[in-house]
């Protein structure tokens, strides 16, 4: 699920760290391409226990930027790309 669907788009990454923290999905997982985020907020992702996934934002030739976003996602998800709705990116 995107933060654009679910109202988040533009909150800067303490207060989207905290909106994941309090949305009622369990075991919510951030999937973004900001390689700095876990170590910039070390201390805020323990302590909200939230899980953040890093991917890698080198795409092939032919591939819109957001389009690409979406099939690294797809694929890198554990559920066989099926999606789960704890999954935010």
């Amino acid at each position: 699920m995107s933060n654009e669907r679910l109202g988040l788009a533009g909150l800067k990454d303490e207060p989207l760290l905290r909106a994941i923290a309090a949305l009622s999905e369990v075991d919510p997982v951030l999937v973004t391409n900001d390689d700095g985020m876990p170590g910039e907020h070390e201390g805020l992702i323990a302590k909200l226990g939230l899980t953040i996934a890093t991917v890698d934002g080198r795409r092939k030739p032919g591939w819109a930027a957001e389009e690409w976003k979406k099939e690294i996602v797809r694929v890198s998800s554990p559920f066989g790309g099926e999606g789960r709705s704890g999954w935010w990116a």
